[in-house]
């Protein structure tokens, strides 16, 4: 991975990151206030050797005393010297004590860390009393008339500390939120190296081997008004439609696709809700379009329409009524031919030739056709009403749709001769490189043209007279056909009957 990939991966994985830093502080600051503040005492002690006044005895006086003192030290550390401080203080509360001593020094310092103060003063002096008697055992020669080679003695008592030794709240913080960060990194990257869901572009383009037709941002508000008949017309989602709509047209210019499945590998990836807005995108630009509900498992396509299933394609499957008699009329000029009581063999059913035959009728009755089947992994039903369109969309949901799901549905459609046409990325961030653009932002609507408009001044300083504006004016979206100076452009041909 490079640079910019990490950095991808920071970034959507941000609230990892920052919810392991947010720990790591909290946790700082929680040890910093449950532990008690600590002081610190130091008694310094002089190492000497006891030699006679000659010049080569010092030397050698000298160079004992500096190998004596990683020795003391050792005791100094050790069990022995905390037994002798106990029975002399009378007391097991002695705090931590340690010893250390500078390179070719014969000074060695004792520290003695403890919550009070004034106890770490008395056990380091107690400390700097012990360590010579100490001393003086080990060095005592055989003989009780000669003297110690060396011998130790304090040269500066400890003091009661004034100002705790511990780590202060800044230091222990900053720590805390270093170390969050550090682990914060490290989980998204080890998150990001486990996470087999789709989210790129890229990556669904090499899954699939289709291009991407359209990516649908992520929309809190889909639940309550997922038609984007309720939105304005410049909104950024709308416009979202209206691309895939046109990247649609383009997939096969010589062979348009009049018949298509959308589906998806499981289920919750958004299918419904595209197959319907992409039919009213389609209606908007002046296409005959039929919604097939294809779902005869768990229907959704007719309540996300506001209309009735009791009647639909079983029915007309079955020869109890004509296609006439169960095309509904629903929002944004789009027909819906709603799935009907629900039968115990979808799969069959789907398959049958009657399936076939109605497709074909609805072939020569509209432009477009949209059939909305269920997911193709739990299921055959997708697979086999593909059979009989002209190819499918794959419908993937980002950080949703893994990619064993994509490759698995992708296989499921070849098997049954089906073509997939493209992919429509789902529930994109609405940051980043895979969000759409705010075209809020960059398209005027005709009341802003107008008023701009009104705003200049004319030539000769007359001042412009607002108008209203003309149908002739209005978007190609507004009208259902495009404008070209009050003249429409050409509308592409119906399909004869």
């Amino acid at each position: 991975m490079t640079l910019p990939d990490y950095l991808r991966v920071l970034r959507d994985r941000w609230l990892v990151v920052l919810a392991l830093v947010v720990v790591g502080g909290l946790a700082a600051g929680a040890s910093w206030h449950l532990r008690p503040p600590e002081y610190t005492a130091t008694v310094t002690m002089y190492v000497s050797a006891q030699t006679t006044d000659t010049a080569s005895a010092a030397y050698q006086g000298a160079q004992l005393s500096e190998q004596r003192v990683t020795s003391y030290i050792e005791v100094i550390n050790s069990d022995l010297l905390r037994e002798d401080v106990v029975r002399a203080l009378r007391s097991d509360d002695l705090g931590r004590i340690s010893a250390e001593s500078a390179p070719d020094s014969v000074l060695i310092r004792v520290s003695v860390t403890h919550p009070s103060p004034e106890r770490a003063a008395a056990v380091a002096n107690a400390v700097g009393t012990v360590v010579p008697r100490l001393v003086d055992d080990l060095e005592r020669p055989a003989s009780t008339d000669a003297i110690a080679p060396v011998s130790v003695r304090t040269v500066k008592p400890a003091a009661v500390p004034v100002a705790p030794s511990s780590i202060g709240l800044p230091v222990t913080l900053a720590v805390g939120l270093l170390g969050g960060l550090a682990l914060g990194i490290g989980a998204a990257l080890a998150r990001n190296a486990l996470d087999r869901s789709v989210t790129d572009l890229d990556q669904l383009r090499l899954l699939t081997g289709a291009p991407n037709l359209g990516t649908i941002a992520y929309d809190g508000g889909v639940p309550k008004r997922p038609l984007t008949v309720h939105e304005d017309e410049q909104s950024p989602r709308r416009e979202a439609f209206r691309t895939l709509r046109t990247n649609l047209r383009f997939v096969d210019v010589d062979n348009p696709r009049s018949v298509i499945v959308v589906t998806s590998a499981v289920a919750g990836e958004g299918k419904t809700t595209t197959t319907a807005n992409l039919g009213i995108a389609l209606a908007s630009a002046g296409h005959r379009v039929v919604l097939v509900e294809a779902d005869l498992r768990r229907p959704k396509l007719s309540e996300t329409l506001g209309l009735d299933n009791a009647v639909g394609v079983t029915s007309v499957l079955s020869g109890d009524l004509r296609v006439d008699q169960v095309i509904q009329h629903g929002p944004g000029g789009i027909h819906l031919l709603s799935s009907g009581p629900l039968p115990p063999n979808p799969s069959e059913i789907l398959a049958s030739q009657q399936m076939a035959a109605l497709i074909a009728e609805l072939r020569e009755r509209y432009d477009t056709v949209l059939i909305d089947t269920p997911p193709v992994l739990p299921v055959t039903d997708a697979a086999a009403v593909a059979s009989a369109t002209d190819g499918a969309i794959l419908v993937c949901r980002h950080r949703s749709t893994t990619s064993d799901q994509v490759t698995s549905a992708r296989a499921a459609l070849r098997s049954a001769s089906a073509a997939l046409l493209g992919t429509v990325f789902t529930m994109a961030p609405r940051s980043g490189p895979l969000a759409y653009q705010q075209y809020r932002g960059y398209a005027r609507t005709d009341q802003e043209r107008a008023a701009a408009s009104a705003r200049r001044p004319a030539p000769g300083g007359v001042p412009r007279v607002s108008l209203p504006v003309p149908a002739a004016a209005l978007d190609d979206e507004q009208v259902g056909g495009s404008r070209n100076n009050g003249a429409p452009w050409p509308q592409p041909t119906p399909r004869p009957r």
